[in-house]
């Protein structure tokens, strides 16, 4: 266990990496990780990194070199939720000596267990689901005893990021309603998501759980009991529109992180990242990260539907 879900992910790479090594990334990630694999990590330590569309399975396998010694993906990737085959991934891995790593922060157990898929190491970020209330920050590295023995004893050793007592217990406690707090996020995600999609003032949605999305059948095919309880989606307009529509939520709280209690919603004009790697109309016009809560569906439905008219006038 670590300090923060960040330290956990610095940890394992910290430890499974060295200098000359390359790796491969998603190119969809949560910035803080494209960020150490885009300068931090080749610039200090000479490690090589190729950003590829993870649902690629041909580019995945032709961005492999003799010296790749590590995949790296999200189940459902933060913030455009593209959802990642853990199977076929960890084949391609392991067939070039290579590791998975998989951050699964948004697809806690009961969902998926992706080590039962093939992958090395997982990490969440305890703060969001496992917590559940916005109240501790943690991080947690899990796997075979020899992995997480070397990063214990390697980075949490000598670079710090342990968790305090206090945190832990918090999320300790937490912890033992997240299977009834996930499902209910699950069925209020696919009723917003179902909500939005039909809404002709949204122009793009994304939610795994919709028959549309581009991966609906991978998602299917690994997660157990729902879908997840994020949906990101673009509206139409100017700025200022969706800085409106943002702001006009009463139910819902305008606020990073997610997994918690209450439903928050965050607002990237630019999407971060390499650009190509989101959808036109994420490009176009934001990205709208919806983290669903505990609140009744009703409630958060009739919220979307009154910031919409609010910003871009009725149905």
């Amino acid at each position: 266990m670590f300090g923060t879900g960040m330290a956990a992910l610095h940890a394992s790479f910290f430890t499974l990496l060295d200098p000359g090594d390359h790796v491969i990334v998603s190119n969809v990630v949560y910035m803080r990780v494209a960020e150490l694999f885009a300068d931090v990590f080749p610039r200090k330590l000479g490690i090589e990194v190729d950003f590829v569309d993870i649902t690629d399975l041909d580019a995945v396998r032709a961005a492999v070199r003799p010296h790749t010694r590590l995949v790296h993906t999200e189940v459902i990737a933060n913030p455009d939720l593209r959802v990642a085959d853990v199977p076929a991934l960890a084949r391609i891995a392991h067939d070039a000596d290579a590791l998975l790593t998989v951050d699964s922060t948004f697809t806690p157990p009961p969902m998926m267990r992706p080590l039962d898929h093939g992958a090395d190491l997982v990490i969440h970020s305890l703060t969001k689901y496992y917590n559940g209330h916005g109240d501790a920050m943690g991080g947690v590295v899990i796997g075979t005893r020899d992995l997480v023995e070397q990063t214990r004893t390697g980075a949490l050793w000598h670079a710090g990021g342990a968790i305090s007592p206090f945190n832990a217990w918090l999320i300790m406690r937490g912890s033992t309603t997240l299977p009834l707090r996930l499902q209910r996020q699950c069925d209020n995600a696919q009723a917003a998501a179902e909500f939005l999609v039909a809404d002709p003032r949204v122009v793009h949605v994304s939610y795994p759980g919709l028959p549309h999305h581009d991966q609906h059948d991978a998602a299917a095919a690994q997660l157990l009991g729902g879908f997840g309880g994020v949906v990101s989606f673009a509206i139409g307009g100017t700025h200022a529109d969706r800085l409106t529509f943002v702001n006009d939520l009463r139910v819902i709280t305008s606020a990073v992180s997610l997994g918690h209690d209450k439903t928050l919603v965050a607002y990237e004009e630019y999407p971060g990242g390499p650009a190509a790697a989101f959808a036109q109309p994420f490009r176009e016009h934001g990205l709208v990260r919806l983290a669903i809560g505990l609140e009744a569906a009703g409630d958060l439905i009739a919220d979307l539907d009154a910031a919409l008219t609010t910003a871009y006038g009725p149905r």
